[in-house]
């Protein structure tokens, strides 16, 4: 087993999270895998506790901040704390470092997982935090010893298996495994969810909706509304990919509802980033410039770069080739300089795009 040469460090984890009190606890590691095998065994040690997932990516503080709202005395996973120190989060750091004693009040258990080079940031960046921290354990495996990683990927990259097809292969071989041995419905609700989106990137539609519908039954049964507005977009991808709009569209109507009852600002912005796809498909223009508006304008309000550079690129081409070039460029170079600033793919081809509409003023 992986975590076998951690037996210390987990008793210690589990001591600290027993209690249902305010607890800051970072986990440093040198791989990604080493997140799920952690979440796996604190589901299986501490079966009386709520513990939830709250991933950084993508959000703004508002986004993170509630997703916190609705947890107290709860333990949430933070798999991704390294999120906040890249520069355009900035403000979320600061705001997220400030909020130590709301937190605290809430008796909320933050373990937070860190990758090499941003452990020693966390008492610049989150120094209230830090005063307060209860354990800062490292999970690091050393590549010297390759017998701690049989029957893992060797060069695993994220929870999504990387980029080749090996190595979402072995990822999927990883997660069937963590499946058949979770017992708790959270836990089995991510996994088919993850597998869902992993055979999708192989195009292997049918399995990957086999899972994703049964990650749905469990995030419902669960309550997980935000697991399952996630969820639904993920099916009305498949659908989308198909060419089957209607089908998809009517998943994106279900998450989107689901979303904005909830207030869950990212989430609605990739629906209505997707909805705006299907309408352009269908050559709905206005309807497609409707969607996609608001979905820039909330990418705008909750400061998701990736977001912008998609959704400005594409709401950016449409405008120009509609003759609205005012509002077009200005949105193509946006959408440049943060694909250039953070080395996005396609950022060439949206330099092409400015230069071809500039020239044709």
């Amino acid at each position: 087993m992986i975590l076998s040469a951690y037996s210390e460090d987990l008793q210690l984890l589990a001591r600290a999270l027993r209690v249902k009190a305010f607890r800051f606890i970072i986990i440093g590691h040198n791989r990604p895998i080493m997140y799920m095998e952690v979440a796996n065994w604190l589901h299986k040690e501490l079966p009386d506790r709520s513990i939830f997932e709250l991933r950084l990516e993508g959000k703004g503080y508002r986004d993170i901040s509630n997703g916190l709202n609705h947890h107290e005395r709860d333990i949430v996973l933070i798999p991704d704390l390294d999120q906040l120190f890249l520069e355009k989060n900035q403000a979320a750091c600061v705001a997220f470092n400030q909020r130590r004693d709301f937190f605290a009040r809430r008796k909320l258990a933050l373990v937070c997982f860190v990758q090499p080079g941003s452990f020693a940031k966390i008492p610049e960046k989150l120094p209230d935090l830090w005063s307060l921290r209860s354990l800062d354990l490292d999970f690091y495996i050393s590549d010297e010893e390759p017998s701690q990683m049989e029957a893992l990927p060797s060069s695993v990259t994220s929870t999504l298996g990387g980029s080749t097809l090996q190595e979402k292969k072995l990822e999927i071989e990883y997660l069937l495994r963590q499946l058949e041995q979770a017992d708790s419905i959270v836990l089995q609700c991510s996994l088919n969810n993850q597998l869902g989106k992993l055979y999708f990137e192989l195009s292997e539609y049918e399995t990957a909706l086999s899972y994703l519908e049964k990650s749905l039954e469990l995030a419902q049964k669960a309550g997980d509304r935000k697991t399952e507005g996630d969820v639904l977009n993920n099916i009305a991808g498949i659908y989308m990919a198909r060419g089957d709009y209607g089908t998809a569209l009517r998943y994106l109507e279900r998450s989107l509802k689901i979303q904005q009852e909830i207030g869950d600002r990212s989430g609605m912005c990739a629906t209505l980033h997707n909805m705006a796809h299907i309408a352009l498909q269908d050559k709905k223009i206005e309807l497609f410039f409707e969607y996609e508006m608001k979905a820039y304008k909330i990418a705008m309000e909750i400061k998701d770069a990736t977001a912008l550079f998609h959704i400005g690129r594409d709401l950016g081409v449409n405008l120009c080739q509609s003759g609205q070039k005012e509002e077009g460029l200005p949105m193509l170079q946006r959408s440049y300089e943060i694909g250039r600033q953070s080395g996005m793919q396609g950022t060439d081809q949206i330099a092409q795009y400015i230069q071809q509409y500039s020239q044709n003023e």
